[in-house]
């Protein structure tokens, strides 16, 4: 016979069954060190490529893609998944925004060679030589007189111990993370969603500017996360109730807008702007009955506006003497594109060839699809977003008033079709993709809660937000500059090499300090920065020396230019026939080496030769004329 079980063994078994199981707690970071791995693969792929490419070695262009690619989508997928909490969110933009900046670190890791850093190392090598800012700058003005940037590197300088371009590299990519960051908080403080804030992140690396040209040493890369500052600490003054707290956010703010104003025009212009229409925003919204608890940021707003345009009237008036050139250029090329469209249907002489480069055939056509396919996705994707903030309720504010770049992103992709509109196209982007950004990321927040299943709404959402950040890489840089490759004339960051280098070296330790000095379009970013020369330009009132170095012989106009310049040097680099088509607004029925050879002249005194580069000394030519 069988016992029956003790009353202790059913009270055992019963216990089992109803014991609570307790899921295991995830770590606060998730998965954001197993990706922050993967990136450094990706990294690794990156270096190899731009080492491929300096030798013209295997399939440099393709190591890129996929180092950047390994990079981006993991660390894309996962911040979209609904199950990242705010911890990990936050370590995932930090690892994607430091691992982008450092491909840019990894295409020139030993010194500067973008042609705004050049003109920025200028003004932060005037600050460490002469203890006071505001000393003149040749190269850019403006940039003297907007000196935040400068002057934090040049504190770090002389502090550490370190050389400008180390210490740039570290400001830089304090102002870039601590820029990603702010966004984040930003949107999604906004949108009441940190999942939201972090798609609307990662919406945002994917600007054409993002990977090379917001990662370079220039002001717009500072002031960019000031500005974000200021709307951040705006946003949570607008929504607290606290006074003593509010007071605190309310100072704060008005210091970042200050610290904008004193770091870059535009971007101080654009805060002021963006202030003042989210006050107009809130104000109607009030007048209607809605969003009572929001506060509208009319005094920032006014201060704000007050440092901007203030400085620029008192310190740096400049700044309009520069910008209203270069605008009036693109607008009125770009009206003039239009004219053409509608009238005699020809766009005109003046249309830009899109993915042009120096190389046989410009980008391939893989790349130009990809591009054309993620400026119809934002465009697209914008708008649905727009029209799904439109349909709440009861708006955010801040939202709101950021629906303004969804029918201006549009005229910019036309400027991107003229010469001189191209440049200022492409510097809008990271000012409309901050606007962008959110109602994009409500879209693919939308998407992803579709009723297809949840594996392939990752996928379809992946590769959408994939085509994006490619498409934004082929518009903003082009194919010969995104790799480190061999040398390439009168183009920067390819065109610079040891050889100029050493040359403006030379002249900083052998010529006069701040000599007037001319020089090609690429050489006269080195000595004037490297070289600490005046290098003539038009830009600072001076004039354009290339009409004098590419003359036929020293005739009388070439003389008077030289005198209405008092130039003394004139740095001729005989590598510029290789790109004779640069300069052909200088050349008659002659060639470059027919222009070089003048300087043959008995009147020259040759005081430097590497053999591609010669120095002269002209003061004879013109004050012997």
């Amino acid at each position: 016979m069988g016992h029956a079980p003790s009353s202790c063994a059913r009270a055992a078994r019963r216990h089992k069954r109803e014991r609570i199981v307790v899921p295991p707690k995830r770590p606060l970071l998730g998965a954001a060190p197993i990706l922050a791995c993967v990136a450094a693969v990706g990294l690794l792929l990156v270096g190899v490529a731009d080492d491929q490419a300096t030798v013209s070695g295997w399939h440099p262009n393709a190591l890129f893609w996929a180092g950047i690619l390994l990079i981006f989508l993991p660390h894309a997928q996962r911040l979209m998944m609904r199950d990242v909490r705010q911890g990990e969110a936050l370590a995932l933009v930090f690892t994607l925004a430091l691992a982008l900046y450092l491909v840019k670190v990894l295409h020139s890791p030993l010194a500067f060679s973008l042609h705004d850093e050049f003109l920025h190392w200028r003004t932060t090598d005037d600050i460490i030589q002469t203890s006071r800012l505001f000393a003149d700058n040749p190269l850019l003005p403006t940039s003297a007189r907007y000196p935040a940037l400068e002057s934090a590197t040049a504190a770090l300088v002389e502090m550490g111990g370190i050389s400008i371009f180390h210490a740039g590299l570290i400001v830089v990519a304090a102002a870039r993370i601590g820029f990603i960051i702010v966004l984040y908080s930003t949107l999604s403080v906004a949108s009441r969603s940190h999942r939201v804030g972090a798609i609307g992140a990662v919406v945002y690396m994917t600007n054409p500017n993002f990977l090379f040209f917001n990662a370079a040493f220039k002001y717009e890369t500072i002031a960019f996360t000031f500005a974000a500052a200021c709307v951040f600490l705006a946003l949570r003054w607008s929504r607290t109730r606290d006074e003593r707290i509010a007071h605190g956010l309310w100072v704060a703010a008005i210091l970042a807008a200050g610290a904008t104003a004193v770091s870059h025009h535009l971007t101080a212009v654009a805060l002021t702007a963006l202030l003042g229409g989210w006050s107009g925003v809130v104000e109607a919204m009030h007048r209607r009955g809605r969003a009572r608890d929001h506060r509208a940021p009319w005094s920032i707003s006014l201060l704000s506006a007050l440092t901007t345009f203030g400085w620029i009237i008192v310190a740096a008036p400049v700044a309009i003497a520069y910008l209203a050139p270069v605008i009036g250029g693109a607008v009125g090329q770009g009206l003039a594109l239009v004219a053409g469209f509608l009238g005699a249907g020809r766009t005109g002489s003046g249309q830009r060839e899109l993915f042009g480069g120096n190389q046989p055939g410009g980008a391939p056509p893989w790349e130009r699809m990809s591009a054309f396919a993620g400026v119809g996705l934002v465009f697209l994707a914008s708008v649905a977003g727009g029209a799904l903030i439109l349909r709440r309720r009861l708006p955010d504010p801040l939202l709101a008033v950021l629906l303004i770049g969804i029918p201006a992103y549009p005229a910019t992709l036309l400027l991107r079709l003229t010469p001189r509109g191209w440049e200022t196209a492409n510097r809008s982007s990271e000012f409309f993709f901050a606007a962008l950004a959110i109602p994009i990321a409500i879209v693919i927040a939308a998407l992803l809660l579709t009723a297809i299943g949840i594996r392939a709404r990752q996928l379809l959402v992946g590769a959408l937000i994939g085509i994006m950040f490619i498409g934004g890489v082929v518009a903003g840089w082009s194919i010969q500059d995104r790799l480190p490759g061999p040398y390439l004339c009168c183009s920067a960051p390819r065109g610079v090499n040891q050889e100029s280098v050493a040359a403006a070296y030379w002249a900083r330790h052998n010529l006069p300090p701040l000599s007037r000095m001319g020089a090609d379009p690429l050489n006269h970013l080195l000595i004037g920065s490297y070289g600490r020369q005046t290098a003539m330009t038009t830009l600072s009132g001076g004039i354009d020396p290339n009409w004098v170095i590419f003359a036929r012989t020293f005739d009388a106009d070439a003389r008077a230019t030289l005198a209405d310049g008092d130039v003394q040097y004139l740095l001729v680099d005989r590598r510029v026939a290789t790109a004779a088509d640069a300069f052909d607004e200088y050349l008659g029925d002659w060639s470059v080496a027919t222009a070089i050879a003048k300087f043959d002249d008995p009147r020259t005194n040759r005081i430097y030769d590497s053999g591609s580069i010669r120095i002269y000394d002209v003061s004879r030519i013109w004050r012997g004329r």
